[in-house]
């Protein structure tokens, strides 16, 4: 089992330059990005059973480690697979590791995620191959490095030929279906092989409006084994409160009424007011709590089709996000994708199998 009988050991991941692009700092950082430790078979020296693990990870070996959970769950698929018939991935944008309650947040901001958690493994140094959305996507889908797929930046797609994980789920004898949230995740420009139905929005859509399209998908096709990709935007500038934004946030938004925010991020917030600067924090949490609901929803809708039983799923995100940490000494904030910052490469991943292993 995962976590049971391998851990995973990477190398350390070195600390970005602040002062290089995401596109140029990403090369200097192939050399310091994790590597995948061959050697998975044993713990690592000193750590006695049943201690607290920890792992750090890159993107470049997600793909195979999804096919791991897939293959070495103890549940019985319907029809002939090898490993549970269903396996769910789940990704939500912009998600900071800890913005989550598991790894630190208040217990209000994110319960369906600290449910989920306690039923899961929770990887404790996951790190995106690079903190923007395509790339990162491409490489969790594939098991490749940005300069290995091709694609450097949003809007590129994988080099011909690239590997694909949903590819290697349909040869499995399952069904693939990816529903995504934002143009530049769609068919036409990843450009990847392997997804059956790949349901995009022309720019962007509302995380309710991609798991109800999901959920449809899984109703008429839970008598068949499958492979779900399901992509939320919702905590992406511009952040914004919902309905059912928590009380406690709701509160402390209550004392910024009135006061303008920009409607984005970068280097063009680099001027804005500390009272600005806390309610785009507190909107941020409100754009997160709000995919935590949506993540909810489907794990609710899972349990109650029967199949969440029978179902490998993974939750993570593609990179984290700068919230006010960097305005004094880069001038930048709210936003992601110029630096390789701990708050925006850190990210927060989970693993659930059926009868698996539970932990950090």
């Amino acid at each position: 089992m995962l976590g049971d009988q391998r851990e995973l050991g990477i190398g350390e991941l070195g600390r970005g330059d602040s002062g290089h692009g995401a596109r140029g700092a990403h090369a200097q950082r192939g050399e310091r990005a994790m590597a995948l430790d061959r050697h998975a078979g044993t713990r690592k020296s000193g750590a006695p059973p049943n201690s607290v693990r920890s792992f750090r990870t890159a993107f470049s070996w997600f793909a195979p480690l999804v096919a791991f959970a897939a293959a070495c769950a103890e549940a019985p698929p319907p029809p002939a697979v090898s490993g549970v018939p269903y396996v769910v991935l789940v990704t939500i944008d912009t998600l900071r590791a800890d913005a989550t309650t598991p790894y630190g947040a208040p217990a209000g901001d994110t319960p369906h995620l600290a449910a989920f958690a306690r039923e899961s493994v929770q990887f404790e140094r996951a790190v995106t191959v690079m903190p923007t959305t395509g790339p990162a996507h491409l490489s969790m889908l594939s098991g490749l490095y940005p300069q290995q797929h091709g694609a450097l930046q949003n809007g590129a797609p994988a080099r011909s030929g690239t590997p694909s994980l949903a590819a290697l789920m349909r040869e499995s004898g399952r069904r693939t279906a990816a529903f995504v949230s934002v143009h530049h995740l769609s068919r036409g420009t990843l450009a990847l092989d392997g997804f059956e139905v790949w349901d995009a929005p022309e720019e962007v859509r509302d995380g309710r409006d991609t798991v109800d399209a999901a959920t449809r998908w899984i109703d008429a096709h839970r008598a068949v084994p499958f492979f779900l990709w399901v992509h939320l935007f919702d905590p992406h500038q511009p952040y914004k409160a919902h309905r059912d934004t928590p009380e406690a946030i709701r509160t402390e938004l209550a004392a910024y009424d009135g006061l303008a925010v920009p409607g984005r991020g970068g280097f063009a917030v680099a001027d804005v007011t500390p009272a600005q600067q806390a309610k785009l924090a507190l909107l941020y949490r409100a754009d997160v709590h709000y995919a935590d609901r949506q993540l909810g929803r489907l794990l609710e809708f899972l349990e109650h089709r029967g199949i969440a039983e029978r179902a490998a799923v993974v939750v993570t995100s593609d990179h984290g996000e700068v919230l006010d940490e960097a305005l004094e000494r880069y001038r930048y904030g709210f936003d992601h994708g110029e630096f390789l910052l701990p708050m925006e490469v850190r990210v927060p991943l989970w693993v659930r199998t059926p009868a698996g292993p539970r932990g950090v």
